[in-house]
């Protein structure tokens, strides 16, 4: 039957054509021929009403099929949507009316109210892929009519059309939205979403991603929330579809609440519900997205699937891995810094790459998670990246992903930590909220304080976490011990819940404490890297304490280890204001050791050895036996030696006297290898020096030993022994050096400095050049000692210049440096010397 509509009124050029057809009509006549006529006239009433009504032109039907043309997509959609209303709202009495509907646009060529061209049948085509009940739409069509709601369900092959065709679904409220798979071609099925962005980066994991999937049937990708696991899957799923010409087909599971709802629903998408079950799927690539809250429930789905068939390969998204047999978990980790922020930029409005260096700064705030960036990106519509960055101390507020993104269903950042949160034991979170009150890294000695646990009990809970991706496990960096800590965002978020909670100020008095007490007992006090890695911990700590009545005994500990800061900073006056007023105060004994010792650092360095020394006295008066005490008299006998030999061999002699406290034999050696080197006896600084570093089992030798060693070979009438001892592991480690004052920066310059001499002794100057290039970059990194770092490098370059024949620039470079003074270590001296007693015919050539 043709339509009646004058012709000018018909859709011409390019148009939205919408094909229905009736599901099992043939049947429905055979069981009820009576009831299937008045069923078949009241949906023929439905579909001419609604056509009128959306301004179409239906220009053929053929039985139970209509085919009408629109003006617009957005018509043809609205029409599809009403028509699958009306008849879903009909009697239940008589047989049921299913139709499937498809949705094209394009060019169609239209001649006396019929239409012609490849269009047409395409449009046909994708609605006789779906089944009653269902609307389908090409991909010009979603295009065309963007408010609609759909599900992306991948690329398909239809019979009489060239190339696969992607096809969407239409979500109707209220309507049916599962359906079995499409009725397309036998070929390789392609049902992936198409991404929705072009990934940046993670070329790594994708050829880790292949690798696996070639080698093993059960991949999980495993990262925390916003880590961008289910784009990377989908990509790699999409290019293995490609490289092994397979199906591939996606399940998100994120709104699946138990395992028997997550049985059907991967039945049903990868066609395991039909009479068929199961006999396609020779080679096919399963995706299940958002695994985490399903773990338990997924074990026997996964192994039976796996099981019954051979074929099948399952490729996971999840916060936590399946722990099933056979399973290889690869980790989606947060982006490279570089990869960051080519993400930031291909995201964000243009010309924002200018602000490279502001950039930078706000990926590293953003934990580098390719969700916070995004959605950072996407507020430089409106913004510049400064002001975005400021923004950021209420993060989960200003990324919370309102306009488009939100309509279109994507997760705000706060919500896609708090899925990740919620998924949690009770205990877990509690944990969790508590570990947010530390800045940085932590170790489990911390984190059981923090908690106030044991160490087993924290391994447990923060194992647990670790699995879940909430908590980061980081390399073994501190004499063997694991270090962990939390991303930035999942700490903000934490910190939230945990001020909403009621338990803030119990929580963080009890970390105020546990930092306190985690420095102060260390072996080596506040000399020591928990005490640099706790710094951020020690400032907010004081602050936080500062605002609550009365005194606690946590105070002046961290006033002292503040004050410590200011010593390795090379902040020697705040350091004073901080601890001279301190010692007025009443305070357990080691707690004034400590302060005494950093004193006298602190005005030792500033070239007042006496004033220094006294301080020194007065810790050891208090405690002889005090490791700390003993240090610091150590560091002012090597530094200091030259200056006054008397008193550096009463510090021998406190030091011998305290035998049997652990390390002193080793720090012994070391004041005689300065000693020593103070009288330029390169042999006896050997011996001594050796022994230093071999006397402590646990290698906790003086930093400064490292340097009087190398010096000491290069003094040596045999300076080429000292290629051989720098092939040994560790020879240019400062051992506890890397372990105290800062993280021993000063003394792996003096290190490399003294290596850059020695080697250069030995005839070995492409050797020496690197060294001592070594110890200017580390010097140009940062200076916690200015005076003894700017000496060091002096006197190695100074050193460097003889050798190669510039005397009189040799001897201009070190003319302003006092000798003895602060910062000219033993060995130095008598290097100075040997420049400044150089004469023009000895010059080398």
């Amino acid at each position: 039957m043709r339509g009646s509509r004058p012709a000018s009124l018909h859709p011409s050029g390019i148009v939205a054509f919408l094909f229905s057809d009736v599901e099992g009509s043939t049947e429905l006549w055979e069981d009820d021929p009576a009831g299937m006529g008045r069923a078949l006239a009241e949906h023929d009433d439905i579909v001419r009403t609604v056509v009128a009504e959306q301004g179409g032109y239906t220009f053929s039907t053929a039985g139970d099929s209509f085919a009408v043309a629109f003006h617009t997509a957005s018509d043809a959609v609205l029409a599809a949507i009403a028509i699958q209303r009306a008849l879903a709202a009909r009697p239940a009495e008589g047989p049921r009316i299913r139709v499937r509907i498809g949705v094209h646009v394009g060019e169609a060529v239209e001649r006396g109210g019929d239409y012609f061209g490849p269009t047409l049948n395409r449009a046909s085509r994708i609605a006789d892929a779906g089944h009653g009940g269902q609307i389908l739409l090409s991909d010009a069509a979603r295009a065309a009519a963007p408010s609609i709601s759909t599900r992306d369900l991948g690329d398909h092959r239809l019979k009489g059309v060239q190339g696969p065709v992607r096809v969407h679904q239409v979500l109707v409220d209220g309507l049916d939205t599962e359906f079995p798979r499409l009725r397309a071609l036998d070929a390789p099925r392609v049902e992936l979403p198409g991404p929705i962005s072009r990934l940046v980066g993670r070329s790594a994991e994708r050829a880790a991603i292949a690798e696996a999937l070639e080698a093993d049937r059960l991949v999980t990708l495993c990262g925390p929330g916003g880590a961008g696991k289910t784009t990377l899957a989908v990509v790699a799923a999409h290019d293995r579809a490609e490289r092994a010409e397979c199906s591939a087909v996606f399940v998100d599971l994120r709104e699946v609440d138990d395992g028997v709802d997550a049985k059907r629903t991967v039945a049903r998408t990868i066609g395991l519900d039909g009479p068929d079950a199961g006999g396609e799927l020779r080679d096919v690539l399963v995706v299940l997205d958002n695994c985490e809250h399903l773990v338990a429930s997924l074990a026997p789905l996964v192994s039976g699937l796996l099981d019954a068939l051979a074929g099948l390969r399952l490729l996971a998204t999840s916060r936590e891995p399946l722990e099933l047999p056979g399973e290889r978990v690869i980790g989606v980790p947060v982006l490279p810094i570089e990869d960051a922020v080519a993400l930031f930029v291909d995201r964000a409005a243009p010309g924002r790459e200018e602000e490279a260096e502001t950039i930078e700064v706000l990926c590293e705030r953003l934990d580098r998670l390719p969700l916070a960036i995004e959605l950072a990106a996407a507020r430089t519509r409106s913004l510049s990246v400064r002001e975005v960055d400021r923004l950021l101390e209420d993060r989960f507020h200003a990324l919370d992903g309102t306009g488009r993104r939100r309509r279109h269903g994507g997760r705000t950042l706060e919500e896609t930590v708090s899925w990740s949160y919620e998924l949690l034991e009770p205990d877990e979170q509690d944990a969790l909220c508590r570990l947010s009150t530390l800045h940085g890294e932590f170790d489990l000695e911390l984190a059981a304080a923090v908690l106030g646990t044991d160490s087993l009990d924290a391994l447990d809970v923060v194992d647990s976490l670790v699995a879940r991706s909430l908590v980061e496990h980081r390399a073994a960096v501190d004499r063997g011990r694991s270090h962990y800590r939390l991303l930035e965002t999942i700490r903000a978020f934490a910190a939230q819940r945990l001020a909403a909670s009621g338990r803030e100020v119990e929580a963080k008095q009890r970390w105020a404490d546990a930092v306190a007490a985690y420095v102060y007992g260390d072996r080596m006090g506040i000399a020591s890297a928990r005490s640099v890695l706790r710094r951020a911990d020690v400032a907010a700590a004081e602050r936080f304490l500062a605002g609550l009545p009365g005194e606690s005994d946590a105070g002046p500990v961290l006033r002292v280890i503040r004050g410590n800061h200011a010593l390795f900073d090379g902040r020697s006056d705040e350091g004073r204001q901080i601890l001279v007023p301190l010692l007025d105060e009443a305070m357990p004994t080691r707690v004034r050791i400590l302060a005494l010792t950093s004193l006298s650092w602190l005005v030792g360095l500033d070239g007042d050895f006496p004033t220094g020394h006294a301080y020194v006295d007065e810790a050891i008066a208090l405690d002889p036996r005090s490791s700390e005490a003993l240090w610091a008299s150590v560091s002012l006998a090597i530094a200091f030696g030259g200056l006054d030999e008397a008193q550096a061999r009463r510090d021998l002699r406190v030091l011998e006297a305290a035998c049997d406290v652990p390390g002193t034999e080793s720090l012994a050696h070391a004041v005689r290898a300065a000693l020593a080197a103070w009288h330029d006896d390169a042999e006896e600084v050997i011996l001594h020096a050796t022994r230093a570093r071999g006397a402590n089992p646990a290698g906790l030798f003086h930093p400064s030993v490292t340097g009087l060693l190398l010096l000491g070979f290069a003094r040596s009438d045999h300076p080429e022994r000292v290629l051989a001892r720098l092939e040994e592991p560790g020879a240019l480690d400062p051992s506890l050096g890397y372990q105290s004052w800062g993280d021993g920066h000063s003394f792996r310059i003096e290190a490399n400095m003294a290596a850059s001499v020695a080697v250069g002794a030995a005839g070995a100057e492409e050797r020496a050049r690197r060294h001592l290039s070594d110890a200017l970059a580390l010097a140009d990194e940062r200076s916690a000692f200015p005076r003894r770092d700017e000496t060091a490098i002096a006197v190695g370059c100074a050193t460097a210049l003889l050798r190669s024949g510039h005397v009189s620039d040799a001897r201009a470079l070190c003319a302003s440096i006092d000798v003895p003074g602060p910062g000219v270590g033993p060995g130095m001296t008598h290097l100075l010397a040997d420049i400044d007693g150089v004469s023009d015919a000895d010059r080398p050539t």
